[in-house]
Order: C-alpha cells, then sequence, then structure tokens
C-alpha cells in the first residue's frame, strides 16, 4: 500500500530518523526515572519540561501546516520573506513571558508539587524561556524543508533538544543540579536551529512591514489567520496534559511522574510511524487539494493503513504492558511497583491510540484544505469532555481516570473530523478571502 500511495521512501526516512529522535526522548525519560524514580524531583522535572515541550509542538505544527498552504513552493521567495519578521517577534515576546511568568505557570499546572518540585519546576522553565525563540525559527526553517523534500535534514534537526536534555541529565545535573539539565536543553534547541536555518539562501532576511509587497500582504495575512486556527487547534487537543497533571499532582507525590511515563510509552508509535506517513504526506495532499476527488481517495488509503496499524499496536501494547514498562524505565530507583502502577496507566492511554492517531491524520488533512476551523472545534469540545471526565473519573478511578478521560476525549475529537464532510478546495479558498 505504500507503493500505491508513491510515499514509501520519504516514510521510511523520516520514520527511521523519528524513532530515533523518541528513542533519544525515552533516554530523557528513564534517565529520570532512573535517577529520581517516582519522586518530587521527578515530578518537579516533568512540569518545568511542559511548557517548551508543548510550545515546540504546537507552534511548529500550527506555522507548517498554516504557511505551507500558502507558499506552496519554495520558489516563492517574496512570501517566504514576509513570513519571517513576524516569526522574530512571536519568538521573542513568547520568551519574555514564558521566564516572567514561570513560577505562575507552575503553580497553575501543578499546585499539589512539594516546595521542592515548585522550586525546580520554576527554575526550569525561567532557564529554558530562551529555547521559545529559537524553536520559532526552526519551525519556520523546517517548513521549508519540508516543501523541498528534505525530510531527512528537518528530522535530524529534531534529535538536538532530547539530546541535549539527555547529556544535562545524565551529566550536567551531577555538577550544576537543575540549571545543568537546561542548560542541555538550550544547548539542543541552538543546534536544532543552527541545522535547519537557510542563513545564506535569499528569503533568509529581515524587513519592515514596509516593503512586504502588496501582492504578498493578503497572502501572509491568510497564513497567520490560519496559524492562529492552528495554535488553537493544537492548545486545545493538549489541554488533557495540562489538566492531567494538575489534577495528579494533588493525588501525591510521583503520580505526575507516573502519568508522563506512561503517556510517553503511548506517544513513542504514534511520533514515529504515524508522524512519518502524515508528515511525508501533507505536502502531497497540497498538492492535490484542488482535485477533491483525488483527493479523497489518497486520504480513504491512508485512513485504511492507519486503522491497522492502530489496531496491531494498540493489541500488542495492551499484552505486553508491563514488559513495555520494565524494558524502557525499570532501571536504578524506579522499581517494580513503579512498573506496575504506570503499566496500568499505560493500558488505558493505549486503548486511545487509534483515536489519536486518527486525530493526527485528520487535522493534517483539513489543513491541506485550508479548513483550520473544524479542528478548533472538534478539540475545544474534546477539551471540555476530557475536564469533564477528569472531575467525574479522578476520585474514582484516580490517574487510571485521568488517562481514560483522555483516551475518550481523543475518540470525540477523532469521530468529528474525520466523519464530518471534506469541502472542496474552491470553497475554502473563497471563505479564506
Amino acid at each position: 500500500m505504500l507503493n500505491r500511495l508513491k510515499i514509501s521512501k520519504n516514510v521510511l526516512i523520516v520514520m527511521f530518523m523519528t524513532v530515533i529522535v523518541h528513542a533519544m526522548t525515552f533516554g530523557r525519560e528513564v534517565a529520570i526515572a532512573w535517577q529520581f524514580g517516582i519522586s518530587g524531583y521527578a515530578d518537579g522535572i516533568a512540569v518545568g519540561l511542559i511548557p517548551i515541550t508543548l510550545y515546540m509542538s504546537i507552534w511548529g505544527h500550527a506555522y507548517v501546516n498554516a504557511a505551507l498552504t500558502r507558499i506552496e513552493h519554495i520558489d516563492n521567495q517574496s512570501l517566504i520573506t514576509a513570513s519571517l519578521q513576524p516569526l522574530l517577534g512571536f519568538g521573542l515576546l513568547s520568551m519574555v513571558l514564558l521566564y516572567a511568568f514561570a513560577e505562575s505557570l507552575v503553580g497553575a499546572i501543578a499546585p499539589g508539587l512539594t516546595p521542592q518540585g515548585h522550586e525546580l519546576a520554576t527554575a526550569l522553565m525561567q532557564t529554558t524561556a530562551t529555547g521559545a525563540f529559537l524553536v520559532s525559527m526552526a519551525a519556520w526553517a523546517k517548513g521549508l524543508l519540508h516543501l523541498q523534500g528534505r525530510f531527512a535534514q528537518a528530522s535530524f534537526a529534531d534529535m538536538m533538544p532530547n539530546t541535549g536534555y539527555l547529556i544535562g541529565i545524565v551529566w550536567l545535573f551531577q555538577y550544576y543540579g537543575v540549571y545543568g539539565v537546561a542548560v542541555g536543553g538550550l544547548g539542543g534547541y541552538l543546534l536544532q536551529w543552527l541545522i535547519v536555518m537557510p542563513f545564506k539562501a535569499p528569503y533568509c532576511k529581515v524587513q519592515s512591514f514596509s516593503a512586504i509587497s502588496q501582492a504578498d500582504r493578503p497572502q501572509l495575512k491568510i497564513i497567520f489567520t490560519n496559524m492562529a486556527l492552528a495554535t488553537l487547534s493544537y492548545s486545545v487537543v493538549y489541554v488533557d496534559v495540562l489538566v492531567d497533571r494538575y489534577f495528579a499532582s494533588s493525588l501525591g507525590e510521583g503520580e505526575v511522574a507516573v502519568l508522563g511515563f506512561a503517556e510517553k510509552l503511548m506517544m513513542f508509535p504514534l511520533y514515529t510511524v504515524i508522524f512519518a506517513i502524515t508528515t511525508v504526506l501533507f505536502p502531497q495532499l497540497i498538492q492535490l487539494r484542488f482535485d477533491l476527488p483525488a483527493f479523497k481517495r489518497k486520504v480513504t488509503q491512508v485512513y485504511r493503513l492507519i486503522l491497522l496499524l492502530a489496531v496491531f499496536i494498540t493489541t500488542v501494547s495492551v499484552l505486553l504492558d508491563e514488559w513495555l514498562v520494565a524494558t524502557v524505565f525499570n532501571y536504578g530507583a524506579f522499581d517494580e511497583a513503579a512498573v506496575i502502577k504506570t503499566a496500568e496507566v499505560f493500558v488505558f492511554y493505549m486503548l486511545g491510540f487509534g483515536a489519536h492517531a486518527y486525530v493526527f491524520l485528520a487535522s493534517r488533512v483539513r489543513y491541506a484544505l485550508e479548513d483550520f476551523k473544524l479542528p478548533v472545534v472538534a478539540g475545544l469540545l474534546a477539551a471540555v469532555v476530557n475536564i469533564v471526565l477528569d472531575i467525574v473519573l479522578v476520585d474514582k478511578m484516580g490517574i487510571k481516570g485521568l488517562a481514560l478521560a483522555t483516551t475518550v476525549a481523543a475518540l470525540v475529537n477523532a469521530l468529528l473530523l474525520v466523519f464530518m464532510p471534506l469541502r472542496s478546495q474552491q470553497q475554502t479558498l473563497a471563505q479564506a478571502q
């Protein structure tokens, strides 16, 4: 089937690189588990990394999905140049806000942290604030690489942040504490930016708004309107991360860490197999958007493939839950009791793996048609479902209830995105104008 989709080579390249990226993510989590087990320290590091991690995921995806649909070709240099300056301003603003409100963010995300965990999370968040600016620039550059079909370079760059964090946790923490972890992460974000940034390209320059051509201004407005919608859509999808941590922090020391470890294990196949397919497919869908029948045929083929993969991955994961958790995390301070507890939560997350996969893919399908509104509506509804179920289930099931709420919310999101009719490209473009 991959041959029929004509994406096998790039899918395999991106899948291979993404496996390495997320192996390093697991390396980071394993290092945290080995060093701190399920303790207040582990909670603090998990919470401290949430803002920059979500910023990278939300902002990076939002820019790529919104900008690529308008830029379309790397030869569209004037529009590429016009899109750079606002990103510079946004990245700097995000950096300042993240630093200034770090302590308040920690209190809002996880009010039940121990004093030690709260202090650690705040210090980590403030020190990594500079990463927001670097992430903004890297997102712009990676989007351009995707347009050129240079997926390997973009995927290789994505290895750098986790490499930096891994070095920070395993080595620099021994000498500088939490600041060593932060410096390692910042070094990774810097390397990511340096690898993807096209410094010598003619469109890699800053210009004033007055210098932007009259022909590019309407296109730029549409890009940033769609980007705002995509950012909102991704943000509400990640609401469950923040809400779940909020409730988990009140359940006792180590509960946030358990939730994070189980979620990371569920995300591994999602951000390797599914991410690889959607990343390579997205530019192709943009090219097919004017031919709606061909577009629908391509989407149907990929939906069938994702269904088969999701059933297989979910079945294997549920049957081998404790073995998978033990293989990845059962080292150092992460004991057998932590394995059993994490595995129980992992099963509830994996029941929603297929739904998460379809949300991942179906949102890209909508974005290719420049339908940025439905993902926002679906995400908002899913967020409401998640919050309500969190409140209902947390007292009855503890952190397992939080994982189950996430699964049900993802199912609601996926059903809306997959089964709502696709609008034609002509209709979406007319509405965008």
